[in-house]
């Protein structure tokens, strides 16, 4: 996963950060390790400074979808694939 070696990504509350680059340069990668569709070879992921390495997509939509609520945030449901 040399496209993220070394990466430290840190958004604050309320921020709003966008990722752009050439094709292959790994931004698909990195949305697909913070979601939790992929795990990182080193390193950890932190969400409200909980570790969220490792936790199945679902688990970490949770989190995110309490968080929001915990704030007073409207968010959408969660979806659901059948």
């Amino acid at each position: 996963m040399d496209a993220v070696d070394g990466l430290d990504i840190r958004v604050r509350d309320g921020e709003i950060l966008g990722v752009t680059g050439s094709d292959g340069s790994g931004e698909t990668l990195l949305f697909d390790l913070i979601a939790g569709f992929l795990n990182p070879s080193a390193g950890k992921t932190l969400f409200r400074g909980s570790e969220i390495t490792g936790l199945r997509p679902h688990l970490i939509a949770r989190r995110v979808h309490q968080a929001d609520l915990s704030r007073g945030i409207a968010s959408a449901a969660p979806a659901r694939v059948c």
